[in-house]
């Protein structure tokens, strides 16, 4: 299983489905029918008040005269009604600036309505053969033929800009051994091109390869074990160049993926380094529940051998034992920790004093 996540997370939480959501769109309807609702009610309201009380005070009279007409008094009934609102003045007021409220909140209602209607015009896809590839890739490269007759296992969806980019720099890579197309790539970018190999192929992944994956429409995960997935030559070539370029091992002979290495020239102290840093900062703490206090040492230490620290005692012949380590640094205080590295550190020394 491939989980080398990068330390840089912001480029990729760009990409996820809440970022895709018009929030701003979705609340300015939520207030609008709310306005709407207090609105109206608050009109029929003023307005069965206005109605009502003419009414009322001349049933009132009519009743008192028997219901004789030629007795009913209208001025009577005008005199009272002018008494009543005389008497009920300030209450008025309040009515009434809660009637202006709620014509008010109805034209609110209004402007937020056409808003929403012009914005959601807006957001309205263009037909642009393009769109899309830039979730991968940096520039286009319009000198590059795209069509791919080596790779077993072409795109079905055409409208994939991810899968097109990844066949399009397959061609480069692997057929015209053009290695250099990859350096216009963040390894971030390296990440997710050689993933998306993978997940044409329907592997399952976890954390944020997942929800990233899933949102694509060609994507249809139905490999648990990645190891099962079978690689062609071409394929590897492709995958081992990428994983070059991002300083990890190459993958095995038989195509699968390997989590640790027999060979300390693999550099996989780093590699499950790096797979469970970025465990760990993305919320998966309790991944350091499976190692041992000792190996946790390792792993925090890992971290600096990486930056050039010197280490003395047991940890000095450790690491020195290991290809990838070069030793430079004497003071560890004086190595630069990012953001996320500090998070990392922090919660293995927590783990340890448990």
């Amino acid at each position: 299983m491939d989980n080398n996540f990068s330390d840089n997370r912001n480029s990729f939480l760009d990409m996820t489905f809440l970022n895709s959501i018009n929030w701003i769109s979705v609340i300015h309807k939520i207030i609008g029918i709310i306005l709407m609702i207090q609105g109206v009610l608050t009109s029929l309201t003023i307005i069965g008040a206005i109605i009502g009380v003419p009414i009322i005070f001349a049933g009132k009279n009519l009743f008192a005269s028997g219901g004789n007409l030629s007795d009913y008094k209208f001025s009577r009934s005008m005199n009272e009604i002018k008494k009543f609102f005389i008497n009920y003045k300030k209450y008025w007021k309040v009515i009434f600036m809660i009637y202006i409220a709620g014509i008010v909140s109805i034209l609110l209602f209004i402007v937020i309505l056409v808003f929403s209607v012009i914005n959601a015009s807006k957001a309205l896809p263009k037909s642009n053969p393009n769109d899309g590839i830039a979730s991968i890739s940096t520039t286009n490269d319009n000198n590059t033929n795209t069509t791919n007759t080596t790779t077993d296992q072409p795109s079905n969806d055409q409208s994939a800009p991810e899968l097109d980019e990844l066949h399009k720099l397959m061609e480069e890579v692997v057929t015209n051994g053009d290695t250099d197309a990859l350096n216009k790539y963040s390894k971030e970018q390296l990440r997710l091109l050689r993933n998306t190999l993978y997940a044409e192929k329907g592997y399952i992944f976890t954390g944020d390869l997942k929800s990233y994956f899933e949102s694509k429409p060609w994507y249809h995960g139905t490999v648990v074990d990645q190891d099962t997935i079978q690689l062609t030559d071409y394929e590897k070539a492709f995958i081992n160049a990428i994983r070059e370029k991002e300083g990890l091992p190459n993958i095995n002979n038989d195509g699968s993926v390997s989590q640790t290495q027999t060979s300390n020239d693999s550099g996989e102290e780093l590699e499950e380094l790096h797979e469970v840093m970025d465990e760990v900062v993305n919320g998966n703490e309790s991944v350091l529940e499976n190692y041992s206090k000792e190996k946790l040492r390792l792993l925090r230490n890992t971290l600096y051998a990486e930056k050039g620290y010197i280490f003395t005692g047991d940890l000095k012949g450790y690491f020195k034992s290991k290809p990838w380590y070069h030793g430079h640094i004497s003071n560890q205080d004086s190595i630069p920790l990012s953001s996320e590295e500090k998070v990392f550190v922090d919660a293995i020394k927590k783990y340890e004093s448990q």
